[in-house]
């Protein structure tokens, strides 16, 4: 990541006439792998490394990225960012929330260095929850593991003066499509997915052979034990991965103060939630023991981060509180229209 490239877009840009602008940079070292049937399928290391720049001119933005990282590239960047913002026709002009002035760094230790541990050391330990999966006393047709660990820097700067430098390190293991076959009838672990803003040291942490025994064990006992439901209206206790969906699609998106606005109408559909309607901030959907919270800065989590991609502060967000609407999800142009303040989304 070339700092200077994104210090010399933000100078340049601050030579129109301009409301306002911003260049951010982003460099991600990926390192995939991939082991079907215990058998290494594919192992994948790539580099992810660009720039890009916003412009508010008149009420419209313009938006431009690249990965070349010269000076007369950023320069053509800028001027393109520039022509669009310039050229855009807009019946309802983009503001942006006026906030705080940030300049910091922040970033994730890792207690185990990802590049600590060789290529061979994560494949093999990959093989050996791989070998706990099949060791059960279970006929496993077919399984999948997968490991990413990325190193994400990011470098954001605008013309409010705003400079934020931070260091995100994450890895991600899934276990898919484990099937177990019995007395000629199946059952099938989907998807599993484990999620950790850290190092290296979250292998331990997940304890993975014996989670993934557990699941072997769970799917085979579905088919000696599990009977069907009869349809009817009963109680339902869900685990976290039902809850944790429902949140996520029926809950999260919902929330989200672009789509509210308008936003993604012809290509996801609409919240239920939009101005006019029955349901607003204040509207009581559930009963009292209902609150979901929406949390970036749970340290270690999936999620993490402290500031997000505008250069606003993460923090916990209510989206329902004690069965009731409370606050949406917001970036600077959401809030602005909507009078209030960005919730670092």
């Amino acid at each position: 990541m070339e700092k200077d490239i994104v210090d010399y877009c933000l100078e340049y840009a601050g030579t129109k006439k301009i409301d306002y602008a911003e260049a951010r940079a982003v460099d991600i070292e990926i390192e995939d792998m991939v082991l079907k049937n215990g058998v290494l399928d594919a192992y994948i290391v790539t580099v992810d490394s660009g720039f890009c720049v916003r412009i508010l001119k008149n009420g419209c933005l313009g938006f431009a990225s690249s990965n070349r990282w010269t000076k007369p590239e950023a320069k053509n960047i800028v001027n393109m960012a520039y022509k669009l913002a310039k050229n855009a026709k807009r019946k309802d002009k983009i503001k942006f929330a006026e906030e705080k002035t940030v300049r910091t760094k922040w970033g994730v230790k890792q207690k185990k260095n990802f590049n600590d541990v060789s290529s061979e050391d994560k494949i093999n330990r990959l093989l050996e929850v791989d070998k706990a999966i099949v060791s059960q006393k279970a006929n496993v047709a077919a399984r999948m593991l997968t490991c990413q660990t990325r190193l994400i820097k990011k470098y954001f700067i605008n013309s409010e003066g705003s400079a934020i430098t931070s260091f995100l390190p994450k890895i991600n293991v899934a276990a898919g499509g484990i099937t177990i076959v019995e007395d000629g009838k199946t059952e099938q672990l989907p998807f599993k997915e484990y999620g950790y803003s850290g190092g290296w040291e979250a292998f331990e942490k997940w304890k993975l052979e014996e989670d993934l025994a557990r699941e072997v064990q769970v799917l085979q006992r579905l088919i000696r034990e599990g009977k069907a439901t009869k349809p009817g209206r009963m109680d339902l206790v869900c685990g976290p991965e039902v809850t944790g969906i429902a949140c996520h699609e029926s809950c999260g998106h919902p929330m989200e103060a672009d789509r509210i606005l308008g936003r993604e109408m012809s290509q996801a559909g609409r919240s239920f939630i939009y101005p006019g309607g029955s349901f607003w901030i204040g509207s009581r959907l559930g009963s009292d023991p209902v609150t979901i919270i929406d949390d970036p800065t749970v340290e270690n989590s999936n999620g993490y981060y402290l500031y997000d991609d505008e250069g606003i502060k993460a923090r916990p967000r209510y989206l329902y509180k004690n069965g009731t609407v409370n606050e949406f999800l917001q970036n600077r142009e959401t809030a602005a229209k909507l009078d209030t303040r960005s919730n670092g989304a």
